[in-house]
């Protein structure tokens, strides 16, 4: 299991925002959370920390997010709190597994609460009824103890990619537990939207229906993605948004014969620059969103071009995505820059869907 101490170091915020509390205790938030998925604009939550303390009454362990009910005594009458976490993959990497959550016990809690909900927190600690504390996002210290489990999920062993000899054809993990961030200062035509409770509300509605974003957003998914060989095409899946990645990569030799309908992957052409090197061109993209996260719009003539480059011993996959679409640059942009490891994981799946 993960072992953080407070010897952590955070990153400052980006912004705050209004508060009100009449539990326990208020502490200003001092470090920036990172966010578990990127269908989530964790803007719904305030930036300060409310500290709770009651009794765990129910546990929904499932996606897009496990979600814990604590049961606070509050002015002599008992209020549930809805305590919202990442997924089952995130917590099971950090360490956490859903054993460590038990009904009935009593426990401590400090996290972001809801701007609209008064009674539900973003869980940023845990201390349980051990006294084991928690770290239930990445880039938080310890509260309560010197030492606590979980992280960002790093340390992970990489496995003996080049014994396997399976090339670019398994399941790639990212190293940290974070989802791929766009580029910085990248050359909008003109400044991008922040969203707003409508886009989030939207969002959300995807999550619930396990419906994907599109491309280019659902590449920044920080779950495993898989490549499996078919021949004549290649199939990239993986997980976003509680919902299933599917692409379908056309190879050279086929890609003419393909129908270009547009869809929300769009229609991807892949060749081989390299034995190490596969270069994948995505046009028809039907996704009106550049961003997910805010809303910020792309046009119908946007078009990815990705480049998967495979380390000498299979262990690492170094990714570049540029992004052209004239009505929204100003020029060719470099969206992503970021690499996958050989972690040996499974993929994450939807879960609690409703039709």
């Amino acid at each position: 299991m993960a072992v953080a101490s407070r010897d952590r170091q955070a990153d400052p915020l980006r912004r705050a925002g209004p508060f009100i509390s009449r539990i326990l205790s208020v502490l200003t938030l001092s470090v920036a959370p990172a966010v578990a998925d990127a269908h989530h604009s964790f803007a719904i939550y305030t930036d300060e920390i409310t500290e709770i303390e009651g009794e765990l009454v129910d546990i929904h362990w499932g996606n897009p997010h496990v979600h814990l009910t604590v049961r606070v005594a509050d002015s002599g009458q008992d209020a549930d709190w809805t305590l919202e976490t990442g997924n089952p993959y995130v917590l099971q990497r950090r360490g956490l597994p859903q054993e460590l959550f038990r009904r009935g016990d009593t426990i401590r809690a400090a996290g972001r609460i809801h701007r609209a909900q008064a009674a539900q927190l973003w869980l940023h600690n845990l201390m349980l009824g051990d006294g084991q504390e928690l770290l239930m996002i990445a880039g938080v210290e310890p509260r309560w103890n010197e030492v606590a489990l979980g992280g960002d999920g790093s340390g992970v062993p990489v496995e003996d990619a080049i014994a396997q000899d399976r090339g670019l054809f398994r399941t790639w993990s990212r190293p940290v537990l974070r989802p791929i961030a766009y580029g910085e200062g990248l050359p909008y035509r003109r400044e991008p939207g922040s969203g707003g409770a409508e886009w989030l509300a939207r969002m959300d509605e995807f999550a619930a229906r396990c419906e994907s974003v599109g491309m280019p957003g659902v590449m920044a998914t920080p779950y495993p993605i898989e490549f499996r060989d078919n021949g004549s095409w290649i199939r990239l899946i993986g997980f976003s948004n509680n919902a299933l990645i599917d692409r379908t990569i056309h190879m050279e030799s086929a890609a003419a014969a393909a129908v270009r309908e547009p869809s929300r992957f769009g229609h991807s052409t892949g060749r081989w620059a390299a034995a190490n090197r596969l270069e994948v061109t995505t046009t028809h993209i039907d996704w009106p969103y550049f961003d997910d996260s805010l809303g910020t719009l792309q046009s119908d003539l946007v078009e990815t071009h990705e480049t998967f480059i495979l380390s000498e011993d299979q262990r690492r996959l170094d990714y570049e995505m540029i992004v052209s679409d004239p009505e929204t640059f100003t020029q060719p942009a470099t969206a992503m820059e970021t690499h996958w490891l050989a972690l040996g994981e499974s993929l994450a799946e939807p879960t609690h869907c409703v039709e």
